[in-house]
């Protein structure tokens, strides 16, 4: 229907493969973005280590045996900041805004892309529909018109080629309309798959 395929329209671009995956980069530039400017600020350092030492000696004639122990914890901190790096941080921030700018263009360029291919696929599949009803009433008529041949043969009124060939009219008819409901099918196939529904019809 109609109506169910404008609502189809209307979420392509929330189930359009391409746009999800330029969305996912927008998101991936932006943290890019944080990354470059990470450059700007100091880097901590923590380092700490532990240690435990026992120490036995047996006893003997002069000494009598002891037993010592000993701990030690060492703790440090280290900060450094880059306060001059020739730039690179500042061409590594410039880099990844232009970087996100490029991916917002590339958003907006398949967005226009996607309107004008389901518009196109839209006039499509309304063609093809209109080509089958078209066909549909070619059929009728071919029908009409070989029941009338096939009186008018028993009367005696029209020769054998003459209904031969109402017959192959009447067959072809109904061919075309068979042609005609394939081809629809196909360009409603095509825009469902525009739209992203594709997978969520039953056929």
């Amino acid at each position: 229907p109609r109506l169910q395929l404008e609502d189809y329209i209307d979420l392509a671009k929330e189930n359009n493969v391409a746009l999800l995956q330029t969305d996912k980069n927008l998101t991936i530039n932006k943290y890019d973005i944080k990354v470059s400017k990470s450059g700007y600020l100091p880097n901590i350092g923590l380092t700490g280590a532990y240690g435990w030492n026992l120490n036995q000696s047996a006893a003997s004639a002069f000494f009598p045996g002891t037993n010592n122990q000993t701990y030690n914890l060492n703790l440090a901190a280290r900060l450094t900041w880059n306060l001059f790096d020739g730039g690179g941080t500042t061409v590594r921030v410039k880099n990844a805004r232009i970087a996100y700018k490029n991916q917002e263009l590339l958003k907006k360029q398949i967005e226009i892309e996607v309107d004008r291919d389901i518009l196109n696929a839209l006039d499509i599949y309304e063609n093809r529909l209109n080509i089958y009803a078209i066909q549909e009433q070619n059929v009728i008529t071919n029908l009409n018109n070989f029941e009338r041949s096939q009186e008018q043969f028993q009367l005696g009124r029209i020769t054998s080629i003459e209904f031969r060939q109402a017959q192959i009219n009447l067959l072809n008819a109904a061919t075309n309309k068979n042609l005609a409901k394939y081809d629809a099918k196909l360009a409603e196939l095509q825009l469902l798959q525009l739209t992203g529904q594709l997978l969520n019809i039953e056929l």
